[in-house]
């Protein structure tokens, strides 16, 4: 419990820098190196759903194996059943929300192929 605490401490503690930062710097990209901030977004969303989706395969495969081996135990075979359906609703709900967030930055005027700063505080200020 105590290492836990000192972590969340420690992750509160550099999150409540950013805006100190920020505002020191009055730092706006809208261009990081060759790469815009709309293509960092959308390479971030495709690296978790890519993460959501091994985890997924994983978890499906020892349940699989989870299920062939439990030899006519019945709540062995009902655990692997639940785990794979659980994988399954766990791949549905990640791939509605990454589309939920690409559909709602597109309807606010905020397609994450051109996004930027300035369109940001313009949808904001609007």
């Amino acid at each position: 419990m105590k290492k836990f605490l000192a972590t969340v401490g420690t992750a509160i503690a550099y999150v409540s820098m950013i805006p100190s930062t920020y505002a020191a710097t009055n730092w706006a990209p809208t261009q990081i190196g060759d790469a815009s901030v709309g293509e960092i977004i959308q390479n971030v969303l495709n690296i978790l759903l890519i993460i959501v989706v091994i985890a997924a395969v994983i978890y499906i495969t020892l349940a699989g194996l989870k299920y062939v081996t439990s030899q006519g135990d019945a709540g062995k075979a009902k655990e692997a059943q639940a785990a794979i359906t659980n994988a399954i609703i766990g791949l549905v709900v990640a791939f509605a929300a990454y589309f939920v967030v690409t559909f709602v930055l597109a309807q606010l005027g905020l397609n994450v192929e051109d996004f930027d700063v300035e369109s940001v505080a313009r949808a904001l200020i609007a």
